[in-house]
Protein backbone atom coordinates (compact mmCIF):
# COMPACT_ATOMS: atom_id res chain seq x y z
CA UNK A 1 0.00 0.00 0.00
CA UNK A 2 3.16 2.76 0.51
CA UNK A 3 3.21 2.48 -3.22
CA UNK A 4 0.66 3.96 -3.72
CA UNK A 5 1.59 7.23 -2.05
CA UNK A 6 3.94 8.33 -5.18
CA UNK A 7 0.96 7.96 -7.64
CA UNK A 8 -1.37 9.74 -5.10
CA UNK A 9 1.27 12.72 -5.14
CA UNK A 10 1.53 12.55 -9.27
CA UNK A 11 -1.81 13.08 -9.40
CA UNK A 12 -1.98 15.82 -7.13
CA UNK A 13 0.57 17.59 -9.40
CA UNK A 14 -0.51 16.19 -12.55
CA UNK A 15 -3.78 18.28 -11.76
CA UNK A 16 -2.14 21.29 -10.85
CA UNK A 17 0.11 20.54 -14.64
CA UNK A 18 -3.03 19.95 -16.37
CA UNK A 19 -4.66 23.32 -15.06
CA UNK A 20 -1.10 25.16 -16.05
CA UNK A 21 -1.41 23.77 -19.01
CA UNK A 22 -5.20 24.51 -19.86
CA UNK A 23 -4.27 28.11 -19.12
CA UNK A 24 -2.68 28.68 -22.47
CA UNK A 25 -6.22 28.07 -24.64
CA UNK A 26 -6.92 31.53 -25.34
CA UNK A 27 -3.58 32.23 -26.45
CA UNK A 28 -1.75 29.24 -27.94
CA UNK A 29 -4.80 27.16 -28.55
CA UNK A 30 -2.79 24.55 -30.60
CA UNK A 31 0.38 23.83 -28.65
CA UNK A 32 -1.74 24.44 -24.90
CA UNK A 33 -3.80 21.40 -26.76
CA UNK A 34 -0.85 19.73 -27.01
CA UNK A 35 -0.29 19.86 -23.19
CA UNK A 36 -2.93 19.40 -21.87
CA UNK A 37 -3.54 15.98 -23.73
CA UNK A 38 -0.15 15.26 -22.42
CA UNK A 39 -1.00 16.36 -19.35
CA UNK A 40 -3.98 14.66 -18.94
CA UNK A 41 -2.72 11.27 -20.13
CA UNK A 42 -0.29 11.38 -17.36
CA UNK A 43 -2.82 12.36 -14.85
CA UNK A 44 -5.45 9.44 -15.56
CA UNK A 45 -2.02 7.02 -15.67
CA UNK A 46 -1.16 7.41 -12.12
CA UNK A 47 -5.45 8.01 -11.26
CA UNK A 48 -5.94 4.38 -12.62
CA UNK A 49 -2.62 3.11 -10.14
CA UNK A 50 -4.40 4.58 -7.43
CA UNK A 51 -7.56 3.18 -8.12
CA UNK A 52 -6.06 0.15 -8.37
CA UNK A 53 -4.59 0.45 -5.09
CA UNK A 54 -7.93 1.19 -4.00
CA UNK A 55 -9.31 -2.03 -5.13
CA UNK A 56 -6.50 -3.77 -3.29
CA UNK A 57 -7.62 -2.07 -0.21
CA UNK A 58 -11.52 -3.53 -0.92
CA UNK A 59 -13.01 -0.17 -1.67
CA UNK A 60 -14.86 0.84 -4.51
CA UNK A 61 -15.41 4.33 -5.67
CA UNK A 62 -17.71 5.15 -8.47
CA UNK A 63 -14.57 6.89 -10.22
CA UNK A 64 -12.24 3.95 -10.37
CA UNK A 65 -13.76 2.59 -13.62
CA UNK A 66 -14.30 6.39 -15.15
CA UNK A 67 -10.23 6.37 -14.76
CA UNK A 68 -9.25 3.56 -16.04
CA UNK A 69 -11.54 3.86 -19.43
CA UNK A 70 -10.59 7.41 -19.92
CA UNK A 71 -6.77 6.00 -19.27
CA UNK A 72 -7.83 2.87 -21.93
CA UNK A 73 -8.78 5.69 -24.22
CA UNK A 74 -5.62 7.18 -24.00
CA UNK A 75 -3.34 4.52 -24.32
CA UNK A 76 -5.26 2.17 -26.76
CA UNK A 77 -7.37 4.57 -28.77
CA UNK A 78 -5.22 8.15 -28.85
CA UNK A 79 -1.79 7.07 -28.50
CA UNK A 80 0.51 4.83 -30.96
CA UNK A 81 -0.46 1.74 -29.78
CA UNK A 82 -4.24 1.36 -30.78
CA UNK A 83 -6.37 -1.09 -29.47
CA UNK A 84 -6.50 -4.04 -32.21
CA UNK A 85 -9.55 -5.55 -30.15
CA UNK A 86 -12.38 -3.27 -32.07
CA UNK A 87 -15.08 -5.06 -29.13
CA UNK A 88 -12.76 -3.69 -26.11
CA UNK A 89 -12.57 -0.30 -28.05
CA UNK A 90 -16.39 -0.08 -29.02
CA UNK A 91 -17.31 -0.71 -25.00
CA UNK A 92 -15.08 2.10 -23.93
CA UNK A 93 -16.47 4.38 -26.90
CA UNK A 94 -19.90 3.56 -25.50
CA UNK A 95 -18.96 4.12 -22.06
CA UNK A 96 -17.56 7.15 -22.38
CA UNK A 97 -19.82 9.12 -24.87
CA UNK A 98 -17.20 9.07 -27.54
CA UNK A 99 -19.06 9.00 -31.27
CA UNK A 100 -17.61 6.02 -33.59
CA UNK A 101 -16.29 7.80 -36.18
CA UNK A 102 -13.28 9.86 -34.60
CA UNK A 103 -10.85 8.45 -32.71
CA UNK A 104 -11.29 10.89 -29.46
CA UNK A 105 -12.98 13.15 -28.38
CA UNK A 106 -11.60 15.15 -26.01
CA UNK A 107 -12.10 18.85 -24.26
CA UNK A 108 -10.09 20.83 -21.99
CA UNK A 109 -10.80 23.39 -19.70
CA UNK A 110 -9.27 24.45 -15.99
CA UNK A 111 -12.31 23.14 -13.78
CA UNK A 112 -13.07 20.04 -16.29
CA UNK A 113 -11.96 17.34 -18.79
CA UNK A 114 -14.41 16.32 -21.24
CA UNK A 115 -13.81 12.74 -23.37
CA UNK A 116 -17.13 11.96 -25.40
CA UNK A 117 -19.80 12.83 -23.33
CA UNK A 118 -17.82 12.09 -20.10
CA UNK A 119 -17.43 15.00 -17.72
CA UNK A 120 -14.51 14.36 -14.95
CA UNK A 121 -14.42 17.69 -12.86
CA UNK A 122 -10.79 18.46 -11.39
CA UNK A 123 -13.24 18.71 -8.05
CA UNK A 124 -14.22 15.25 -8.28
CA UNK A 125 -10.68 14.72 -8.73
CA UNK A 126 -9.36 16.34 -5.59
CA UNK A 127 -12.06 15.08 -3.83
CA UNK A 128 -11.30 11.17 -5.02
CA UNK A 129 -7.85 11.89 -4.11
CA UNK A 130 -8.39 13.15 -0.17
CA UNK A 131 -11.03 10.54 0.56
CA UNK A 132 -8.35 7.93 -0.95
CA UNK A 133 -5.35 9.85 0.98
CA UNK A 134 -7.37 8.78 4.04
CA UNK A 135 -7.93 5.11 2.75
CA UNK A 136 -4.13 4.79 1.78
CA UNK A 137 -3.15 6.28 5.47
CA UNK A 138 -5.33 3.91 7.64
CA UNK A 139 -3.98 0.99 5.77
CA UNK A 140 -0.69 1.72 5.92
CA UNK A 141 -0.95 2.31 10.14
CA UNK A 142 -2.66 -1.22 10.25
CA UNK A 143 0.01 -2.59 8.93
CA UNK A 144 2.75 -0.77 10.78
CA UNK A 145 0.80 -1.57 13.76
CA UNK A 146 0.89 -5.20 13.16
CA UNK A 147 4.00 -5.50 12.03
CA UNK A 148 3.67 -5.94 8.00
CA UNK A 149 5.72 -2.38 7.82
CA UNK A 150 8.89 -2.47 9.18
CA UNK A 151 12.00 0.66 9.31
CA UNK A 152 15.65 0.24 9.89
CA UNK A 153 17.04 2.70 11.18
CA UNK A 154 20.67 1.15 11.59
CA UNK A 155 23.13 3.10 9.11
CA UNK A 156 25.16 0.58 7.22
Amino acid sequence: MTLALPYLRGARLQVERYQEACLGLKNDSINATNNCLHEMSCLFEDLNTVAYYVKLCGKKHRLNRVFREVRNHIRHDIRDNFDLDCEKRDKRFKYLGIDEQYQTQVGFSHEKIKIGSTFVEINAINQYLDGVTNIVNLEINEAWKTGKIKMDNEKK
